[in-house]
């Protein structure tokens, strides 16, 4: 079993749900959103319960194409790594994360020749700590 982590992954959005950004300890999860009027192809990032944001597009279509590949073996967790920037007023604020999730050895290669067709994010692979 490894971690699988997507760097450089962008999340909008959070002046919606009531915050300017998320918080830099926090640990959310992420899911698709395939009943968003907005968006069928959307990516949504959850707390323990709600809805806080969304990824941004360049990174909803690299995330939801390795979700789609369906070898997670735990949750798609979200941890913020920097704190949100308002890069023009058109967008709001944006915020810089990483997701990791746990995946069996024989389905890395499938995901690391996926994310290459990305160029938005960057991968790696990382061993689980023994137990």
């Amino acid at each position: 079993m490894k971690k699988f982590v997507i760097y450089n992954v962008q999340v909008v959005g959070m002046h919606h749900y009531g915050t300017r950004q998320l918080h830099l300890m926090g640990t959310y999860h992420v899911q698709l959103e395939e009943n968003n009027p907005y968006d069928s192809m959307a990516v949504a990032v959850f707390d323990e319960t709600n809805k806080v944001a969304n990824l941004k597009r360049d990174s909803t279509r690299a995330v939801r194409d390795l979700i789609m590949k369906e070898k997670a073996t735990s949750k798609y967790f979200l941890r913020p790594l920097e704190e949100s920037v308002v890069r023009n007023q058109r967008t709001g604020p944006q915020q810089t994360c990483a997701i990791t999730f746990k995946v069996n050895e024989e389905h890395i290669k499938c995901l690391t020749d996926t994310a290459v067709n990305h160029s938005c994010i960057h991968t790696k692979v990382m061993e689980l700590p023994k137990k």
